[in-house]
């Protein structure tokens, strides 16, 4: 009778080459959205709680936009912990939180082009919720040029030798 034991992993290794400016620039910017996102879901849900306590007067306007929000908190707050795991991953020096880093990136980038055509669509424009449209949209593209500055090796660039 023989003994056996699951492989171990290998050990996560720094990524060489990289660039700390744009590495630490991704990091806060995903610990940034990150923390954003969740404290959204986090203040939609007390919100909602405490009006459906009864506990709050609100304006009947605020309330349904509230409630319409609702079904999505959810995936807002898995996102948000999204932004965190790549933050965390990318200290780390995990390729895997790079790659994961671009795709929230893009995610931020189409999340703030659908909030400004939705704001442009509504009955009455607002300019708080186009600034918040190109907030994101913009933060969501210094991310993903930030994500690939940390990704560059000039060792390995034919162009810059």
């Amino acid at each position: 009778m023989t003994a056996s034991a699951w492989p171990l992993p290998a050990p996560v290794t720094p990524l060489s080459g990289t660039n700390i400016a744009g590495r630490v620039v991704a990091v806060g910017i995903m610990l940034f959205g990150g923390l954003v996102l969740a404290a959204g879901a986090f203040g939609v849900s007390i919100a909602l709680d405490m009006i459906a306590r009864g506990s709050v007067v609100a304006d009947g306007a605020d309330v349904a936009s509230l409630r319409a929000v609702q079904p999505v908190i959810p995936l807002i707050a898995l996102f948000g912990l999204a932004h965190v795991i790549a933050a965390v991953g990318t200290v780390l020096g995990a390729r895997w939180a790079l790659q994961l880093a671009l795709g929230v990136a893009a995610v931020d980038a189409v999340a703030g082009i659908l909030v400004m055509f939705g704001n442009a669509l509504t009955e009455k424009p607002a300019l708080d919720g186009a600034g918040i449209g190109v907030t994101i949209l913009i933060l969501g593209t210094i991310l993903f040029a930030a994500v690939r500055a940390a990704e560059y090796d000039p060792a390995s660039d034919p162009a810059a030798a």
